[in-house]
């Protein structure tokens, strides 16, 4: 068997690690900003998530947040399948790839339970298909994410398509920054 893929798989398998990221990145954002208006808190709890686990906390983060809102349904199916299409990403990007004798594209994965490598034929529109369907994903979540973000607090719209993040409330800061003095007259 040849280790070598071919032009056309390798450019198909980067389109899935694209889109996957692109994807990643959405999921990894909105949540980090539902959660909090503070950057640096949310990213410290977001950032060492695991995929699934982002994209279950935000689902939970909406339906708590904003779930009497009619058209979060659609936000919501919409996270649950990028979860679906995030593991068959993990086919392609985190496999053994290799040529069968005919040419076909063989991934590999090793079970967890019996160690066994198990290689499954894939084709070229396999990949392909995959990665179509990640960035179609994207594309539903992506017109919702200032309007959530919006009704969550986190945003306030100044015109069409310009966006201010509402500042986070840090009182410590006040503190740090001007302590007053007092003047003992001693």
């Amino acid at each position: 068997m040849s280790a070598t893929l071919s032009p056309e798989h390798l450019a198909a398998i980067g389109s899935v690690a694209v889109e996957a990221a692109r994807l990643e990145s959405l999921i990894g954002h909105l949540l980090a900003d539902a959660i909090s208006a503070d950057d640096e808190v949310s990213h410290l709890l977001v950032t060492p998530m695991r995929f699934e686990q982002r994209a279950q906390l935000l689902q939970r983060v909406l339906m708590t947040k904003l779930g009497g809102r009619p058209d979060l349904n659609e936000t919501i199916k919409a996270i649950q399948s990028a979860s679906t299409a995030m593991h068959a990403r993990n086919r392609f990007l985190h496999a053994l790839c290799e040529f069968s004798e005919e040419d076909q594209l063989q991934t590999g994965k090793r079970e967890n339970k019996t160690g066994m490598l198990v290689m499954t034929d894939v084709s070229l529109s396999d990949v392909t298909s995959a990665a179509e369907e990640i960035a179609a994903i994207a594309r539903r979540i992506e017109p919702a994410y200032f309007d959530l973000l919006i009704d969550l607090g986190v945003f306030a719209k100044l015109d069409e398509g310009i966006f201010v993040r509402v500042k986070a409330h840090r009182p410590y800061e006040i503190l740090h920054r001007s302590t007053p003095t007092f003047d003992t007259g001693v």
